[in-house]
């Protein structure tokens, strides 16, 4: 789901632009929802939580411009609402992971591959259900009926940058995004630890969700140019916690099933290679985040990201 789309007037105020994506952000967790109900797939689950994300990630990262109690309220409901969900997407990362990693294998030790799928399958399944309660919940509809009351009824005031224009607005907060990004990741070297990584990798979701929510406020092929960079650092950052989360998840379901068949011992041996082969990719990319954060914190990419975050209404 691409929302680098939205096509404003700079000097427009800041509420009803904002107003605008939040809504469609809205429509897009409502188109989602029932087929996340009926389990119709990881892209359906995926893009639920996007919008769910992205929506969080507005209401945390545009501080002034809607009324702070109701920001607050509602930026706690919607982390909620992603929480309830990243189970089920992680065991949806892991089983397609495990299912491509078996396809590769010898017969030797498959059994065992094929028993820790069906795990997942199981736990997929659990997942499911917990997540229909929470979509089902009394709070999830009320969030749901008072986020859209909010949203329509909406005033022209809100806070104290509701009527400042949007390009202002726009610009400060991809700043302080900016800088938060800098600021994390000089702070990583090659053997950093994963909880570092972890930090840099939510602070360049947020500054990406900004440009592309507001990329179309500006002329030329600046914000594509910066959100490819940007891209290329988290996807990399985006597979060493997935590679992360599939090796916790591995380990959990080895302490818990002790040898206890006969062909357990080659079954165990399988799995322990599945667990060496995600350590070797996670360091990959660990070590070769680098390079990527180097492309992104390059002089020229820098004066270009300024460039863009410092303009005027009268200058786009």
């Amino acid at each position: 789901m691409k929302l680098y789309r939205w096509r404003a007037d700079p000097n427009q105020p800041a509420a009803p632009v904002l107003r605008e994506i939040l809504q469609e952000l809205l429509a897009a967790i409502r188109a989602n929802e029932d087929g996340v109900r009926r389990n119709r797939g990881w892209k359906c689950l995926h893009d639920f939580r996007v919008a769910v994300r992205r929506t969080r990630s507005a209401l945390g990262q545009i501080r002034r411009v809607l009324p702070k109690a109701s920001r607050h309220h509602f930026r706690q409901e919607f982390s909620w609402l992603a929480r309830s969900a990243s189970r089920a997407r992680d065991l949806d990362v892991q089983r397609l992971a495990v299912v491509a990693y078996i396809a590769g294998q010898t017969e030797t030790g498959a059994h065992g591959l094929q028993l820790f799928e069906a795990h997942l399958t199981r736990e997929r399944a659990r997942a499911q259900t917990e997540l229909l309660d929470v979509l089902r919940s009394p709070r999830c509809a009320l969030l749901m009926t008072h986020w859209k009351e909010f949203l329509r009824d909406l005033p022209a005031g809100g806070g104290a940058d509701a009527r400042r224009p949007i390009v202002e607005v726009a610009g400060l907060s991809m700043s302080r995004a900016h800088r938060r990004v800098l600021a994390v990741g000089a702070k990583i070297g090659p053997y950093a630890p994963a909880a570092g990584l972890h930090r840099l990798r939510i602070a360049c979701k947020k500054l990406r969700y900004l440009m592309e929510f507001f990329g179309g406020l500006y002329s030329g092929d600046e914000v594509g140019e910066g959100i490819r960079t940007l891209e290329d650092l988290q996807d990399s950052l985006g597979d060493f916690n997935d590679y992360a989360v599939q090796r916790s998840l591995l380990q959990g379901y080895l302490q818990a099933t002790a040898a206890a068949s006969s062909g357990a011992a080659g079954g165990e041996t399988a799995l322990r290679k599945l667990e060496q082969h995600l350590l070797a990719a996670q360091e990959k990319e660990r070590l070769s985040f680098g390079q990527f954060f180097d492309d992104f914190s390059a002089a020229d990419r820098q004066a270009s990201f300024w460039r863009l975050f410092s303009q005027s209404p009268e200058s786009t």
